[in-house]
Order: structure tokens, then C-alpha cells, then sequence
């Protein structure tokens, strides 16, 4: 609560206040993480990433905001997909620290950067022997460190999945291709989330955007270029003058499907998501609250198995 209580300046959206809170719980954790680093002598030969899995939540109870970009979390648009990232450490050499790089990198490819780096192989042989397929990820060990401003990240393209399956109400099931991203390129398939802009102070008084649906860029797609139009106000899909970047984007969103992997994830178990949101209750616990909550959790848990 001590954190809440650091942001109480902010008065007009408790949620606002909520997610400032965690972001500052987050930055002085990992203070904490680097300053064990160097008392045992080894951020010299750390290398550490930071980045989000994903953009902000913006919708109701969120708390955060991804101005200027358009959309969030659980959305294809920039502000869901494109995040920040960092990284940090000894092993950093000095002439790379400040440096910003504007090239693409996707979230899979800081696995294989990773292996690269300590020389170890990325290949996955159990994966192999029941058949799933290899790591997606690309090498950007010499994108990273090259100094010249001029360095190309080797990613060209970058798949999109989907929050909704087959257009059900159901998150986190898995679900078709719903775009691709081919340098400057975007192509948006399907329903997508959050088809708003966000201001600079969000959320507010306001409150929340109501009642706004998904954009339907259905089986054609939406096409953006993002070098010119980074926020995505200009849909060119049915522009005659980009007739042949759709017809490609088309051919390139094709292709990604023939080779398209979705994990089964089975269905959503409602006592699981109990003894969730009994447990935790939000996303502040106190460590002398854990025992009576599990004890909670469990008792509802049971609870729910009989009423079964």
C-alpha cells in the first residue's frame, strides 16, 4: 500500500493511480535486482533485458496509456504491439549505451540473441521428437552491437496473432493469423481491438471510452504504413494507388498461414480462475495476508468442485 500511497497525487482516476504504482513497484525491484548484481561482483558481465510482453491495458480498469498510439493490450494496433525495451549491464560496451535502435525486433528473437551470445545451442531436441516447430526467432546479436547508426535489424517481418478465436468471445484460446507486419508495411486481418487514441493524461476524469467495437478490417485487411503514418489514422486498404501493396500484403499474410502453429490451450477452467481471483484479489497482497487467503481460496475452490 506504500506505493498507492506515493501516488495519491493522482486524484482523478484511481486506476491511473493503481498502474503508476505497480510501474514504480517494477522499477525499484529491479534496483534491487541490479544493486545484488554488484555487491556479488557480477554486473560486469550482465547483460539485462527489460522490456513489456505487451502495451498498456486501456480499457476499463487498465490504468495505462499508450499515447500516441493507437489501441492496447489485447490489441494488433501499434499501441498494443509496440512496446519499450532496454538493455543494461556491464557487458554493454560503453559505446553502445544511449544508443537508440529503430529496427524491428520481435519478442521470440531475445531467445535466440540470448543463446547466441552465452554459445549455446537454441535448438530445442525434445520439441523436435514430438513435432513441434523450431524457435521463430532471429539472431540480433550483431544488430544490437554494431555502433553505426546505420545497422539493419535482419527482421523484415513480423507475425501477429490473435486475442479472439475465430471471432468467439473467448481470450487466451489461441486463434487464426490475424495480421503481419513486412517492414514498413501492416496489414490487419479481422476483428481488432481498441480502435481508439488515447491523450496525454489517460485515463482521467473522463473515465473510459465506451462502447467503441472492434474494427472490422474482415478477410481483405486494413493496410497501414507505418513510416509515414506511425499512429495509424490512414487505412489504405481501399486506395487504387495501393492496389499492388495489398495484393502483395495479401500474398505475404498467405503464406504465413501455411506455415501457422496454434498451440491447444485447452478451455478455461472456472475453479482455476477461483482460487485466482480469490488468492490475489487485485494485484496487491501483503505477505502476512497470504495463509488466511490460500486457506480462502482453497475453501472456495472445494466449493466450486462440489457444486460440480
Amino acid at each position: 500500500m506504500e506505493y498507492l500511497r506515493k501516488f495519491k497525487f493522482i486524484k482523478d482516476n484511481r486506476s491511473r493511480r493503481r498502474y503508476a504504482a505497480m510501474v514504480n513497484y517494477i522499477d525499484d525491484s529491479i534496483g534491487m535486482l541490479v544493486d545484488q548484481f554488484n555487491q556479488s561482483g557480477l554486473w560486469e558481465n550482465t547483460l539485462m533485458l527489460v522490456m513489456s510482453d505487451n502495451g498498456g491495458p486501456v480499457y476499463k480498469f487498465g490504468g495505462a496509456n499508450n499515447y500516441p498510439l493507437k489501441g492496447g493490450k489485447r490489441s494488433n494496433f501499434q499501441g498494443g504491439i509496440r512496446v519499450n525495451a532496454f538493455l543494461s549491464g556491464g557487458y554493454l560496451p560503453e559505446e553502445l549505451r544511449g544508443m537508440k535502435k529503430e529496427g524491428l525486433i520481435a519478442e521470440c528473437d531475445w531467445y535466440t540473441t540470448f543463446t547466441s551470445i552465452a554459445n549455446v545451442s537454441g535448438y530445442d531436441e525434445t520439441s523436435a521428437l514430438i513435432g513441434l516447430p523450431p524457435v521463430d526467432g532471429l539472431d540480433m546479436t550483431k544488430y544490437l552491437f554494431d555502433p553505426s547508426p546505420d545497422a539493419k535489424s535482419p527482421r523484415q517481418r513480423v507475425y501477429l496473432g490473435q486475442f479472439y478465436k475465430n471471432g468467439e468471445n473467448r481470450p487466451y484460446g489461441g486463434g487464426i493469423g490475424s495480421g503481419i507486419i513486412l517492414n514498413k508495411w501492416k496489414l490487419l486481418k479481422n476483428s481488432v481491438l481498441y480502435p481508439f487514441w488515447t491523450g496525454p493524461q489517460y485515463p482521467n476524469a473522463s473515465g473510459f471510452p465506451a462502447h467503441i467495437p472492434a474494427l472490422d478490417c474482415g478477410k481483405v485487411g486494413c493496410l497501414y504504413n507505418l513510416e509515414e503514418d506511425p499512429y495509424e489514422y490512414h487505412d489504405l486498404a481501399s486506395d487504387p494507388g495501393h492496389k499492388a501493396v495489398l495484393r502483395m500484403m495479401q500474398m505475404e499474410w498467405n503464406a504465413m498461414m501455411r506455415s501457422y502453429y496454434d498451440n491447444d490451450v485447452g478451455e478455461p477452467d472456472p475453479v482455476a480462475c477461483t482460487v485466482a481471483n480469490s488468492l490475489y484479489e487485485d494485484f496487491w497482497v501483503h505477505s502476512d495476508n497470504i495463509l488466511p487467503l490460500t486457506k480462502k481460496a482453497t475453501d472456495l475452490a472445494m466449493a466450486s468442485i462440489i457444486r460440480r
